[in-house]
């Protein structure tokens, strides 16, 4: 991504974009967005999400599983989940 495709970011897109850099789960943006933002149904927000995926800036992936050496619980980056399935995905509250 060029500077100037930055500057040109909505703050929505700002947001989503700052959690993928941060490798955060997708519910982590919320605190990247403004108030307004925060206000806005879930599938407007899920329209912003895919035009940044759409681009090719953004995947979206499930969350797995993890154990570390040391034995240690936490979670990692699961499967992709498929462009097609997304707003499927995306408007479940389950996931």
């Amino acid at each position: 991504m060029s500077e100037r495709e930055w500057q040109a970011l909505t703050k929505s897109e700002e947001a989503f974009m700052v959690n993928s850099y941060e490798i955060d789960i997708l519910a982590g943006v919320w605190g990247d967005l403004d108030d307004t933002d925060q206000s806005r149904p879930v599938k407007e927000l899920a329209g912003i999400l895919l035009t940044l995926v759409d681009r090719g800036w953004i995947e979206v992936r499930r969350v797995a599983p993890w154990t570390s050496p040391s034995g240690e619980k936490g979670f990692q980056s699961g499967e992709l989940v498929p462009r097609d399935q997304l707003p499927a995905v995306l408007e479940d509250p389950a996931n």
